[in-house]
């Protein structure tokens, strides 16, 4: 009876194993599918004439640099093990006014990055 409940808990096991497995290998190829989009996408609209945007190519730091900010980038790990990264802009016209305004935490949504705070394009950031 207990080598029953063993060859059922292993076949249960192995079958979650397959799952996990099937299911990285659907998202790496829906990755890589979304990539070749990208290029694909881009190529065409360099071929058409269109000019694309300079910040697009970017990262996080970059972007924020480029509008003057600057940056601190924090890896703090979590008791579970996560490793999350904290980005940080500040704003140097306060630190030369003197002024010590209050931190403002912004967190994105599930599945998206910090690029989302930095992609708003030719906006006033006074309010960092």
């Amino acid at each position: 009876m207990i080598f029953v409940i063993l060859n059922l808990c292993f076949a249960a096991f192995l079958i979650s194993i397959n799952v996990i497995l099937f299911l990285s290998v659907i998202s790496f190829i829906l990755s890589i599918i979304g990539f070749v989009i990208f290029v694909i996408s881009k190529f065409i609209y360099n071929q058409l004439g269109y000019v694309s945007h300079p910040d697009i190519l970017l990262n996080d730091e970059q972007l924020i640099r480029s509008r003057g900010f600057d940056y601190e980038s924090h890896q703090v790990t979590t008791d579970d093990g996560y490793i999350l990264v904290i980005e940080r802009v500040i704003n140097p016209l306060i630190k030369k006014n003197g002024l010590r305004p209050k931190p403002v935490l912004l967190m994105h949504g599930m599945g998206a990055t910090s690029a989302v705070w930095c992609l708003t394009g030719n906006c006033d950031w006074n309010w960092i």
